[in-house]
């Protein structure tokens, strides 16, 4: 045989694998059993009936679990076509796992995470923020974005689950969804170790929610073809609801049954206070801001709309901390209510309190994210980053017992808490009380 043939042949045994990449975008969901965990990546390689999971609470993966694959082309053009998900079930809680995932015979890196737990006295370590993109290059992620602090609170133990409160990558159908995969790739280090909870949020809707349907999947992702973008979980003394705020602007015909889904939430989570007294709601667009833009407050605004349709309903069942993004800033207010400020403290508040985090690092100006604070500060203003630039930031959220919650916002350029409250409640119930 020539040279030439052999290496001819050369080549062609090769090729599976120079065609072939890694699985990436890899990230996990919990759902609403803490035994369970949903695994999701992207390949480039066709669907072939080949989607598994191995996993083993030892270092060797060997317990192996099937899957499926779909394709995803619409408003894709760019972006990688083929998404594998797999659930895992049974696990035993709080138990570390090691896993990879492997499709089309070729196996992802090995990754590990930590399961939740069911019990009411467990203290979960919730990290949340809203509002991060992907532009510009490491420099650009080091500066201008929360990943790289947040990153270092995952692989050092000190986060049981990540929740992002809308508005991803700017945007994740930017480029025909190239963007969206550069996002994934992105945040790979930390989703692949810990649950990466999700709200819908405005720069979510281009060709009607279509990226984040497809790439999510979050509870309740299988039920009316991604639309209803709401969902809820029991987490320690913790009852977390996940809703949308977008259903106003872009989903109109959403609106009730989101409305009616949230109210008969609300009502069961009231019957089991006993056990999760904490109710949170985590949404995109805040109802109080103080920002230039006019998102908030005065007549027309976005705000104005949600609080008309939503704000009514929190105070009636009694829920304890609205949580929002959308502002590239933070934001805290009193105890508040129809603008009426129920009193200058945390102890037995007798309203909702407002956590505006959506300074994650949006990177939409060329790696800057300008939103200016400088409204004179309402009455029902606690605290909030003053000026054009904000530090990018993240908070913590821990429900100690069913009397005690703590919150804390962390700049992440400096790795230091600039902000923080203990919120005492002795009587959790429907407002007033």
């Amino acid at each position: 045989m020539s040279p030439v043939s052999k290496m001819v042949l050369l080549i062609w045994a090769l090729v599976p694998y120079l065609c072939c990449c890694e699985p990436e975008q890899i990230h996990l969901a919990a759902t609403t059993e803490p035994s369970s965990v949903i695994v999701t990546w992207a390949s480039p390689e066709k669907c072939n009936n080949s989607t598994f999971v191995y996993y083993s609470a030892s270092s060797d993966p060997n317990i192996k679990v099937e899957g499926f694959c779909y394709i995803f082309n619409e408003s894709n053009p760019n972006g990688v076509h083929f998404y594998h998900q797999v659930t895992l079930t049974n696990l035993t809680e709080l138990t570390r796992y090691s896993y990879l995932v492997s499709s089309s015979g070729i196996n992802s890196s090995v990754y590990s995470f930590k399961t939740l737990s069911s019990n009411p006295s467990w203290v979960p370590k919730l990290l949340i923020y809203g509002d991060l993109g992907h532009k510009g290059g490491k420099l650009e992620h080091e500066l201008f974005t929360v990943l790289p602090s947040v990153t270092k609170q995952v692989q050092n133990g000190s986060v049981d689950l990540v929740f992002h409160a809308g508005d991803f990558a700017y945007d994740l159908d930017t480029n025909g969804g190239a963007n969206g995969d550069h996002f994934f790739r992105m945040i790979q280090p930390v989703a692949t170790s810990v649950p990466y909870m999700t709200c819908v949020g405005n720069h979510e809707d281009g060709n009607n929610f279509t990226q984040y349907r497809h790439r999510f999947a979050m509870p309740r992702s299988n039920i009316n073809a991604g639309f209803d973008m709401w969902y809820s979980f029991d987490i320690g003394q913790m009852h977390i609801i996940s809703w949308s705020t977008e259903v106003i602007f872009a989903r109109a015909q959403d609106m009730q049954p989101q409305y009616d889904w949230i109210e008969n939430d609300l009502q069961n989570a009231n019957k089991n206070r006993a056990a999760r007294p904490w109710i949170v709601a985590i949404g995109h667009r805040p109802i109080y801001c103080s920002n230039v833009d006019d998102d908030c407050i005065t007549k027309g605004s976005a705000g104005e709309h949600v609080q008309q349709y939503i704000e009514q309903l929190f105070y009636k069942y009694g829920v304890d901390i609205l949580i929002w993004a959308h502002e590239h800033s933070y934001e805290r207010t009193w105890p508040v209510f129809n603008f009426n400020v129920t009193q200058k403290d945390y102890v037995n508040p007798m309203a909702p309190i407002h956590l505006i985090t959506g300074a994650g690092g949006c990177n939409e100006d060329n790696g800057l994210c300008v939103n200016p604070i400088r409204h004179s500060k309402g009455d029902w203003s606690a605290f909030r980053t003053e000026g054009p630039f904000h530090p990018y930031s993240y908070g913590f959220l821990f429900a100690y017992n069913r009397t005690h919650a703590y919150w804390n916002q962390i700049n992440s350029q400096l790795d230091k808490v600039y902000d923080e409250i203990m919120i005492v409640q002795d009587t959790h119930a429907p407002f007033p009380h």
